[in-house]
């Protein structure tokens, strides 16, 4: 009889760690050794329910706390509230950026998987005045490079990655509202964290934009983005690559009203082993504009073809004049007299 009052209390047990989802394992561990106690038949009381009982409170409580920071955990995820004072004057400090209402702010961090009133319309025009301010500069700074060549290059200055980066060492993410997945092995929940600390970042330019005017954009980008360090020439190069250099090379040097490019070997080792190396040059009438080597005479060549067009196209203006440059003169004061005539 005792056994059976044993087995129900179990299974009942059983049945409620099941239902809040706590571990069996444990539980069926204890219970094994309330089955391996050995019961008197004389005796109806039952020496383990005390440490049950105990074992059984324990564990419930332990699950009812781990739920509830779970519980806690998801909601500062889907709605984090920008009520931290500390934290959003630490972001302005570091920043510079202090907008008018805290309103602007909170608008600004929250994302559309949010489901609240998202930054929708920063997020656009802060992309655009991006792309518009990182092309005036590469196009401004690199005046000789092909369109397609300068896209590259621009992409590099504000890819996904970039703006994320930007925004993660601005400190967006501490503020951003938003929700995603709770999957942190997945490489898709890196990928998603990246995109939507891009879209912050974008309505973060958006917003200085429209509240503090396009001079302030501009000095954000230039600090945070344009002073990046971007191997410009690596680009070139692998850009030029999928291109057809030596066609490339000839239409430039027609459009620049050169002489048509020469190419002469001016070094090999090793031509009849299996590790030869040749060295080509590329003159254009008696100038040498280019040099490359390899394994074969046509490697070579095309590898001189590329260094002429990369020296051609990384041709910089350093001390450049952006048309975005404004000064305190407004168009009626601005005269071009030495002296004003009198009228």
């Amino acid at each position: 009889m005792n056994s059976l009052v044993v087995a129900s209390l179990i299974a009942s047990r059983s049945a409620v760690y099941s239902s809040r989802s706590i571990g069996t394992s444990t539980f069926c561990l204890a219970a094994s050794s309330i089955l391996a106690t050995r019961i008197s038949p004389t005796n109806t009381t039952i020496p383990c329910m005390p440490s049950l009982r105990n074992f059984s409170t324990s564990m419930i409580q332990s699950d009812l706390h781990s739920t509830t920071i779970a519980l806690e955990s998801d909601v500062s995820k889907d709605s984090k509230p920008l009520d931290n004072k500390a934290q959003v004057a630490a972001f302005s400090a570091r920043t510079g950026i202090l907008f008018d209402t805290p309103d602007i702010l909170s608008l600004v961090m929250t994302h559309k998987s949010a489901h609240l009133e998202s930054n929708d319309r920063y997020v656009y025009l802060g992309s655009t005045v991006l792309k518009t301010f990182v092309t005036e500069y590469v196009l401004a700074k690199y005046p000789l490079m092909q369109a397609d060549i300068a896209e590259r290059v621009i992409e590099a200055y504000i890819s996904t990655s970039v703006v994320a980066s930007v925004g993660q060492t601005l400190g967006v993410h501490l503020l951003m509202r938003w929700k995603g997945s709770t999957d942190a092995n997945s490489n898709a929940v890196s990928d998603g964290v990246n995109t939507v600390r891009a879209s912050v970042m974008h309505a973060l330019i958006g917003a200085v934009y429209q509240h503090k005017g396009p001079h302030a954009a501009r000095t954000l980008i230039h600090k945070h983005f344009l002073s990046r360090a971007t191997d410009v020439q690596s680009i070139v190069e692998a850009q030029l690559k999928m291109d057809k250099p030596r066609k490339l090379l000839a239409i430039t040097c027609k459009n620049l009203k050169k002489p048509k490019p020469i190419s002469r070997l001016l070094g090999e080792t090793g031509r009849l082993s299996s590790r030869s190396v040749f060295l080509v040059g590329v003159y254009c009438g008696i100038e040498k504009i280019g040099e490359g080597y390899g394994s074969s005479i046509k490697m070579a060549e095309q590898r001189a073809c590329i260094d002429a067009l990369s020296k051609h196209f990384l041709t910089q203006i350093k001390d450049i004049t952006l048309p975005s440059d404004t000064t305190t003169d407004s168009e009626e004061t601005t005269t071009f007299f030495e002296k004003l005539p009198e009228q």
